[in-house]
């Protein structure tokens, strides 16, 4: 009986630091590669949580590698994600997700649609 109490505690640890360290900011805007580049040993968890929101998009996105990379996601309690928009709509006009530190983007720390930097 001891032994299962000290095997639910270590469990209920260990669950609470995996969390601890796949988290996003809420109310943040992340385009996918952000939180997929970012993620290292948690990249399953990430693209899990990336595919859920496209697959709960209205209308329904594609999973593919283009719409997990290049959409935006927003970050919402408990490190859910909705989908917010996919930037390739026009591929001639070559824009892309960027970096919140792309010249593009100019709200705040979020991620955007925008050219690429020349």
């Amino acid at each position: 009986m001891v032994q299962i109490a000290s095997f639910t505690v270590v469990a209920a640890v260990l669950a609470s630091q995996a969390a601890a360290s796949t988290t996003c900011v809420k109310d943040q805007i992340y385009c996918g590669f952000t939180l997929l580049n970012g993620s290292g040993k948690d990249f399953d968890t990430w693209k899990d949580r990336v595919d859920q929101a496209l697959l709960t998009a209205r209308p329904i996105q594609p999973v593919d590698s283009t719409h997990e990379y290049h959409s935006l996601f927003l970050c919402l309690p408990d490190s859910t994600l909705k989908f917010v928009d996919w930037c390739i709509d026009n591929p001639g006009k070559e824009i892309r997700c960027q970096p919140a530190s792309n010249d593009a983007c100019t709200v705040g720390n979020n991620d955007c649609c925008g050219p690429a930097k020349a």
